[in-house]
């Protein structure tokens, strides 16, 4: 009889606690200057953006993200989906030019 009510709040507080931290990163992001360092570097050629075996990461010698291979056409739409911590923000903050390469 009390179990569920007790379940539901459990799960509640756990999806509240990610879509916090969503919050904190995308006010974060939204807070950032705009830079038009990255726009200089792409022209209307390129047909498309192609990263292989990469690796990015904070800190010289720390590699966040490893091995990444990704082709990105021009004129598509492109999803990034997966789990809370699996590296999503961080690719998209690689490909924003925030990492070291």
């Amino acid at each position: 009889m009390f179990r569920f009510p007790f379940e539901l709040c459990r799960t509640l507080i756990y999806v509240c606690s990610f879509c916090a931290a969503s919050h904190d990163r995308l006010r974060a992001f939204f807070a950032l200057e705009e830079s038009d360092e990255i726009q200089s570097k792409i022209s209307d050629d390129d047909v498309f953006v192609d990263i292989s075996e990469a690796y990015f990461g904070w800190k010289e010698g720390e590699a966040t993200l490893k091995d990444i291979n990704l082709t990105l056409r021009k004129d598509t739409l492109t999803t990034l989906m997966g789990s809370v911590g699996s590296g999503k923000s961080s690719l998209l903050s690689a490909l924003a030019g925030k990492y070291q390469h």
